[in-house]
C-alpha cells in the first residue's frame, strides 16, 4: 500500500479538471472502495467540490509548495481566479494549527462558502444578433476564421485604453476586495476586463467551441505548441498545452459566446464571491464599449471561413449559443 505524500493539513497545489492550478490542502484520508484517498479541499471553493485522488496517484494532479513556486517551476501564468481563490483562505477561530480531522476542515470549507447572486446584465441588440447569426452558421458548418483579424486580447486592451489606471491602482485593487455598493472607479474595471479575458482562456476549450469546431482548434494548439517550441500534450485530448492562450487566437464571436453562458459557467465554477465580484463588476462597462465599437471588430461577410466548414463535416449537435438576460 502506497504511503502519503502529502500529509493531512498541507497545503500545495492541485490541478482542477480544467487544468488550472489551484492551492488545495490535504482535509482527510479515507478509504474509498478498497483504496486509500487523499479528500482535497480546494482553498476558497465550496465544500461541493472537494476532490478524492487515490494514494500513489499524486503524479500530474498534486504538486508540493505555493502558487508562486508552481507558476517558476512550470513556466506558467496562475489565472487570477487561482490567486483571488488562494487570497480567501482564512482561518477558523479556536483551531489549532496544523492538521485537523475531517469533520473540522469540512466545517472550514463551508463558512469559506459566499452565496452567489444571480448575475443580471443586458447584451445590446446588435451583439445578440452576432450570437443569434453565428448560431446559424455553426449550424450549417460555417466556422469563424482562427486566428481572428481582431483578438480578444487586442479588443480588451482598446477597451482599456478608455478607462485609464495608473499601475498603484491597479495593485491596490488587487490587493482588495471588490464590492458593487460604490462607484466603479477606472482600476476595479480594468481588473475586471482583465479577469474575464483569463476567465475566458480557462473555459473556451470546455465550455463554448461546438463539436464542428473541435478540428480548428486542435490544429491551432498543434501548430502555436510548434512555433513556440511548447511541450505538447495530444492535441486531440484537452487541455493545451502550457503557454496557450485563446484570447490570442479567437474574437469578438467567441467572447460574446461566453457572455451568454456566463451565468451558468460562475454559477457551476463554485468560485467565492469576491472572485465573482472580480469578474462581472465591469461586464456593463465592456458590453456598452463593445456596443459602441462592434463595427470594427466584427464583419459578417470576412470572419467567416468556407474552407474550414467544409473539412469540419457534417455538424453536430452544439451547445446552446444563446441565453436571454436582463438588466436586474
Amino acid at each position: 500500500m502506497s504511503e502519503p505524500i502529502f500529509q493531512i493539513g498541507e497545503s500545495f497545489v492541485c490541478i482542477f479538471k480544467t487544468n488550472v492550478p489551484y492551492e488545495a490542502k490535504v482535509i482527510g484520508i479515507k478509504e474509498v472502495k478498497g483504496k486509500q484517498c487523499y479528500v482535497i479541499h480546494y482553498t476558497g471553493w465550496a465544500s461541493r467540490h472537494d476532490e478524492k485522488v487515490q494514494l500513489g496517484a499524486e503524479e500530474g494532479k498534486m504538486f508540493k509548495g505555493s502558487l508562486e513556486e508552481y507558476a517558476r517551476t512550470h513556466n506558467v501564468e496562475i489565472p487570477i481566479v487561482a490567486l483571488s481563490s488562494a487570497k480567501k483562505k482564512r482561518p477558523v477561530a479556536g483551531r489549532e494549527s496544523g492538521g485537523g480531522n475531517l469533520s473540522e476542515e469540512s466545517d472550514e470549507s463551508s463558512d469559506m462558502e459566499s452565496p452567489t447572486p444571480g448575475l443580471r446584465f443586458d447584451m445590446a441588440s446588435p451583439l445578440k444578433k452576432i450570437i443569434i447569426d453565428d448560431s446559424k452558421c455553426l449550424k450549417s458548418n460555417v466556422l469563424t476564421h482562427v486566428p481572428a483579424a481582431f483578438s480578444i486580447d487586442e479588443i480588451v486592451n482598446d477597451y482599456l485604453e478608455t478607462i485609464p489606471a495608473t499601475d498603484q491602482e491597479l495593485q491596490e485593487v488587487n490587493q482588495g476586495s471588490f464590492t458593487t455598493d460604490e462607484p466603479t472607479p477606472n482600476s476595479v474595471l480594468a481588473i475586471s476586463a482583465q479577469s474575464l479575458v483569463q476567465f475566458f482562456d480557462v473555459v473556451l476549450g470546455f465550455h463554448l467551441l461546438y463539436p464542428n469546431e473541435r478540428k480548428q482548434y486542435n490544429d491551432l494548439v498543434n501548430k502555436v505548441a510548434i512555433d513556440e517550441g511548447l511541450v505538447l500534450v495530444n492535441p486531440n485530448n484537452l487541455p493545451a498545452p502550457a503557454g496557450f492562450k485563446a484570447s490570442e487566437h479567437y474574437g469578438l464571436i467567441h467572447f460574446l459566446r461566453m457572455f451568454t453562458k456566463l451565468p451558468k459557467l460562475l454559477e457551476e465554477s463554485g468560485l467565492n464571491l469576491n472572485v465573482i465580484n472580480r469578474l462581472t463588476i465591469g461586464i456593463e462597462s465592456l458590453l456598452e464599449f463593445l456596443e459602441r465599437n462592434y463595427e470594427k471588430y466584427y464583419n459578417n461577410d470576412v470572419d467567416y471561413d468556407l474552407t474550414a466548414a467544409e473539412e469540419a463535416g457534417p455538424s453536430a449537435s452544439a451547445p446552446r449559443a444563446t441565453r436571454r438576460v436582463s438588466r436586474r
